[in-house]
């Protein structure tokens, strides 16, 4: 993974900084929250307990100050993205972290795949059959990765701990959270039942992206490719969508990066206005994987 050199030498900068005694970044103990000037972390619950044997959705909420912004799993042309490590009780099983969609951040001449404003990363904890009803457990997850403005670059990373109850019969919803659960999944790419992708790799150095949507259905007016291979493609390089016409579909042409993928292009394509009809309309993003032919 490329992280540039004007990144590294601000991240030195603070590490040397904490080392001359400076503080943490973020503190270290094991509260659910923990902010700072630049972002605010939670770690947060579905639901106000957990039931034996069932699972748990817990997430991650990451609120950027003004300014500020994190990096997704591929951060494009620079950066670093987060790690999440759960430590949990025994017999209890976490899945896969699910990332959000992210945006194109450009600035001094490179593009980024990140977040700005906020971002939920959910993640499903299987409880296991043998806890008992009147028991608490706790869950923690120690997250770190780099924040970045304008002009400063900052690591961090902190300890979170969420301690539920376990209830007999299926615990309520914790209403708080509602709205932002909603929210997060909505910004989970979705699965594009019925589109076709092709690529093909020209000898100009460019991936043409062919995308026919089902019958009825049109492609978003405005769409990105985020490979989730660092340097499949050039990120600081313009995407063009071509508009079908004469029988060829919709194409979306990106420049070729430095790293073969192999034979299929796999990530996320993003849309304006969704894709598709229920149930997913609306959705911002789907995650493709698109076989690769050479011309």
């Amino acid at each position: 993974m490329r992280v540039c050199l004007s990144i590294w030498l601000m991240v030195l900068g603070t590490m040397l900084a904490l080392a001359a005694g400076a503080g943490p970044l973020l503190a270290t103990g094991l509260p659910d929250t923990v902010e700072t000037e630049q972002v605010r972390l939670q770690l947060i619950s579905e639901a106000t307990g957990m039931a034996p044997g069932q699972p748990l959705t817990v997430g991650i909420h990451m609120t950027f100050k003004e300014g500020w912004h994190a990096y997704w799993m591929n951060p494009g042309d620079s950066g670093m993205p987060p790690t999440f490590t759960f430590t949990l009780p025994p017999g209890f099983q976490a899945g896969e972290v699910q990332w959000p969609f992210p945006t194109r951040l450009p600035g001094a001449g490179e593009v980024i795949y990140g977040y700005e404003g906020n971002a939920l990363f959910l993640c499903t904890i299987q409880v296991p059959p043998s806890v008992v009803p009147g028991e608490r457990h706790s869950i923690r997850m120690d997250v770190s990765g780099l924040l970045c403005s304008a002009d400063a670059c900052l690591p961090f990373e902190a300890a979170l701990q969420l301690t539920l109850p376990v209830t007999a019969e299926p615990p309520a919803r914790d209403e708080r959270w509602q709205k932002l659960f909603a929210e997060g999944r909505h910004r989970l790419p979705g699965t594009p039942a019925g589109w076709v992708f092709e690529a093909t790799a020209t000898p100009d150095q460019k991936y043409r992206i062919a995308i026919t949507p089902p019958a009825g259905q049109s492609v978003p007016g405005t769409v990105h490719f985020f490979p989730f291979t660092s340097d499949a493609i050039k990120p600081s390089a313009p995407q063009i969508l071509e508009p079908p016409a004469e029988g060829r579909p919709a194409t979306l042409i990106v420049e070729r990066g430095f790293a073969d993928p192999g034979p299929t292009l796999k990530g996320v394509l993003t849309g304006a206005g969704g894709w598709g009809p229920e149930p997913i309309a609306g959705w911002g993003a789907v995650e493709v994987s698109i076989p690769v032919v050479t011309r």
